[in-house]
C-alpha cells in the first residue's frame, strides 16, 4: 500500500497517474478519492490528522496470492509510486506501509507528532498497540 494527498489535481498530474497505472494495470489497484467537507473544516492542529488542505487522496493497493515473485512486484510498485510521490504531500497513516521511516511521520504529522508521541508514551509506553499507524512511544 502506498498513499498520499494531493493539494491540487492538474491535467499533468492526471496524465502521470494514468500513465503509471496503464503500464502495469494488473499489478495494483489505484484509487483517487475526493477529500473535501470535514477535511477542510477542521484546523490542522485540532486532531492528529494534519492534511487539511488536501483535495484528493491517491493510493496504490496490491495483494499477491503467492509469495513467489512478490519481491519483484513490490519493487515495481515502489518504482511506480516514486513517479507519483512528487504529486502528493503526506499520507493517511492508517494505510501507511512498512517503508515509511520516522522521518516520513515527522513530515506528515508536523507539529502534531510530538503531541502524539507524548500521548503514546503516557497511555502505551510498552508499545502494545504497534501495528497500523503506530506512533512510537518515544522518538
Amino acid at each position: 500500500m502506498k498513499n498520499g494527498f494531493l493539494n491540487q489535481l492538474t491535467d499533468d498530474g492526471i496524465d502521470r497517474i494514468l500513465d503509471v497505472f496503464r503500464r502495469d494495470p494488473g499489478l495494483f489497484l489505484l484509487f483517487l478519492d475526493p477529500a473535501d467537507g470535514a477535511y477542510h473544516r477542521v484546523a490542522a492542529n485540532a486532531t492528529a490528522f494534519p492534511n487539511r488542505s488536501a483535495t484528493y487522496w491517491l493510493g496504490l493497493v496490491a495483494k499477491f496470492p503467492q509469495r513467489e515473485g512478490a519481491e519483484a512486484k513490490i519493487e515495481k510498485i515502489r518504482a511506480s509510486w516514486k513517479e507519483l510521490d512528487p504529486l502528493v504531500q503526506g499520507f493517511y497513516a492508517n494505510l501507511a506501509d512498512a517503508d515509511e521511516p520516522l522521518s516520513a511521520y515527522r513530515e506528515n504529522f508536523g507539529q502534531n507528532l510530538e503531541r502524539l508521541i507524548a500521548l503514546k508514551a503516557k497511555y502505551d509506553p510498552t508499545n502494545l498497540f504497534r501495528l497500523n499507524a503506530n506512533v512510537p512511544p518515544k522518538a
